[in-house]
């Protein structure tokens, strides 16, 4: 039996074919907080042995739970993020499992959920919690901790709600230079792998971070609730620390950046690139890495800026286009336009045709018709793009999407209980229906895009030319299955496709 003052755990999710398997890096530097104030703390990532929340995939993630529990007995606290809408099915389980096997241990939650205002009740009322952390808890859960410990529930501590009406202010780190490197240690690094669409690595990876927060607020994001339009960002110096640390502590090479927008449109954007890129090469050395890029952005980089992220590493840019006209972007407050989205693709293929680029699509929305859907899939097809990502618009609570779609006559908390209820939603999200487009037609124009997109020659001749054979034969067999059916897809019928 092992004994720690905290134990965090991360909720599994229900996986699909081709999905990766990312290490909780929230968690873990929650973890190292706590270390350096001396408390020991251990993790457990269920997401790394369950990925169903099918009836029978949540009665094994109980029955997996259970075991752990029995090995290990938290002296403080427990810990339980990030925490999402569409893991419902699966924190629930947690929630009640932990309070069967800890009926008087304190249960913490924090993440995304957690930190919607409006959403505070379910995690007292359905999910057993003793306290809420709203925002970003590096700072804030050791003095929980110490609250706790001390019987001093109630303690006024910022960004910590104690009850459903407890609406506590957002958490921030003012300097996030003074937050210790994640606890990588107490993560086992070497079973995670990045999704089909993200793997251009042949090694170990992690998600890393130089920023935190995002400029702009697109209707269906939940990163504007956090932190407005303010981004904070850590110095190169603090970053390349980090990122050698993973490279010989752990083994890693292989980065996905995270950020929201690593590099931001403007005045000096290639010169910012560029330095950003000569210096990690000089700091940190030769690794592979990727990012998240706006298309306006990466439409502004001059071909030497392109060439200098190639020599750096950078094997891909993944760019959220999501539609296929500038009415639909402006309804999603993109404050993107088409042609930005066009010459961004053009831009990258011609010059550094070896970065891969990967665009995502939200299908339906308001006004939208199955006309609209199926432009954006002739967009897709057109852009050149190595990876397309198609999605029904997902909802969440605390996003204006979420007030046009949730019955204003009910309790904004209500669509939790009908969730828990649902057995055949499954992956657990609230998606944005019409009258034209109802849940299940979205579902079928999804698995649509897909076949019209990954059904083509010229898509398996480019796949081949920029994948190992062992990630191409199995890409291959995720790729089959993704246009026959990507959502309603379980966890074992996704593995039985991986190993076919």
């Amino acid at each position: 039996m092992e004994f720690v003052d905290v134990l965090l755990i991360h909720p599994p999710y229900h996986r699909r074919a081709g999905s990766g398997i990312i290490p909780p890096i929230g968690l873990a530097y929650i973890a190292s907080s706590l270390e350096i104030k001396g408390f020991s703390v251990a993790i457990i990532d269920c997401a790394l042995d369950c990925g169903s929340q099918t009836p029978a995939g949540l009665q094994k993630f109980q029955q997996y739970l259970k075991e752990k529990l029995d090995t290990i007995t938290p002296l403080k606290c427990i810990g339980v993020g990030p925490t999402t809408t569409p893991a419902l099915k699966s924190i629930y389980v947690l929630a009640k499992t932990l309070k069967k096997q800890f009926p008087k241990t304190p249960i913490v939650y924090g993440g995304p959920f957690a930190s919607m205002p409006s959403q505070t009740p379910i995690f007292f009322d359905l999910l057993e919690a003793t306290a809420l952390i709203r925002g970003e808890g590096e700072e804030v859960f050791s003095l929980l901790v110490e609250a706790l410990h001390q019987g001093n529930i109630g303690e006024p501590i910022p960004g910590v709600s104690w009850h459903k009406d407890d609406m506590a202010s957002v958490a921030l780190v003012k300097d996030v230079n003074t937050i210790p490197f994640p606890a990588r240690h107490l993560l086992d690094i070497h079973r995670y792998r990045p999704s089909l669409r993200r793997n251009v690595f042949d090694g170990p990876i992690t998600p890393i971070y130089w920023s935190r927060g995002c400029p702009y607020h697109c209707n269906f994001c939940v990163s504007p609730m956090l932190r407005g339009n303010r981004i904070t960002r850590r110095t190169q110096a603090n970053l390349f620390a980090e990122m050698r640390e993973c490279v010989q502590d752990f083994g890693i090479t292989g980065f996905i950046f995270y950020d929201d927008c690593l590099f931001i449109k403007s005045i000096n954007l290639n010169q910012k690139v560029q330095q950003f890129c000569l210096a990690l090469r000089e700091e940190v050395g030769l690794v592979k890495w990727e990012m998240e890029m706006r298309c306006d952005a990466v439409a502004a980089l001059t071909a030497e800026t392109l060439y200098v992220l190639s020599d750096s590493g950078c094997h891909q840019i993944n760019m959220g286009i999501e539609k296929a006209s500038n009415q639909h972007l402006k309804l999603l407050n993109k404050h993107l336009t088409i042609e930005e989205i066009v010459a961004a693709c053009q831009k990258v293929r011609s010059t550094v045709p070896d970065i891969r680029i990967a665009g995502s699509f939200i299908l339906g929305g308001p006004d939208e018709t199955e006309s609209d859907i199926e432009a954006t899939i002739a967009f897709a097809k057109n852009l050149s793009l190595d990876f397309a990502h198609f999605y029904p618009l997902e909802v969440y609570p605390g996003t204006p999407f979420f007030a046009q779609v949730v019955n204003t006559s009910q309790q904004p908390t209500t669509w939790a209980y009908q969730m828990l209820e649902d057995e055949e939603n499954y992956w657990g999200e609230i998606l944005y229906e019409t009258e034209e487009l109802p849940g299940w037609r979205l579902l079928e124009l999804t698995h649509r895009a897909y076949d019209e997109f990954y059904n083509r020659a010229e898509w398996l001749e480019r796949f081949a030319a920029t994948t190992s054979g062992e990630v191409y034969s199995t890409g291959k067999t995720v790729v089959e299955r993704w246009c026959k059916d990507r959502f309603h897809l379980s966890f074992d019928e996704a593995e039985s496709q991986l190993i076919v």
